[in-house]
């Protein structure tokens, strides 16, 4: 595994980062965190998969034309997210209606209300998702074959060892090692929502 100094110490500044358009990797560290959030919101206010996905890049096209205009003094990054969602998911349900002749009964205000009180949630299971994802993507295949075995899979560190053909020491010494890299992911990418949260 790498060298954990080399991480940096904060995704405090992501959102501030994203200004840049030119800032490829803040845009991606942007888009693997928010987008499968804002999925997963779209389809929970019952929105197809394809339409789910087309929002999804419209709300992403649109925060990248306006983030350098987003005011911190007024308000938050995440109230801001939602209601640009919000709107986008409003709009297609209201050209889904023209279509088919389907009534929408959700106002604007409790749709946003409702996706304000799925964020929390949604959040929590993308800020671990993302962080397994990237831990994975830093950790040698032996390492996280083993941390998916003992962890994931709920294997004993005993039957782990003797299935890798492993001391048991080594085996708790890398689960414990991939277990600090997930917690100092979940650090990082929790400091980063509770900027966007405004906390």
């Amino acid at each position: 595994m790498g060298d954990v100094g080399r991480w940096p110490s904060t995704q405090a500044t992501l959102i501030g980062k994203i200004c840049d358009w030119r800032d490829d990797t803040a845009w991606k560290q942007f888009v693997d965190l928010y987008a499968p959030l804002l999925y997963r919101l779209c389809r929970r206010r019952q929105l197809q998969d394809s339409d789910a996905a087309d929002v999804v890049q419209i709300v992403l096209a649109r925060v990248g034309r306006a983030v350098d205009q987003f005011d911190r003094q007024r308000g938050r990054f995440r109230a801001w997210l939602i209601t640009i969602t919000s709107r986008e998911i409003y709009r297609w349900r209201q050209q889904r209606q023209i279509r088919s002749g389907e009534v929408v009964q959700e106002s604007m205000e409790f749709l946003q209300a409702a996706m304000e009180a799925d964020w929390t949630a949604e959040m929590q299971v993308q800020v671990f998702d993302t962080a397994l994802e990237r831990v994975r993507e830093q950790c040698d295949p032996e390492a996280w074959e083993t941390f998916q075995l003992v962890w994931l899979e709920s294997k004993s560190p005993q039957q782990v060892a003797v299935e890798l053909g492993k001391n048991i020491q080594w085996v708790y010494r890398l689960r414990r090692k991939v277990l600090d890299r997930l917690r100092q992911e979940v650090e990082l990418l929790t400091a980063d929502a509770l900027v966007a949260a405004g906390a």
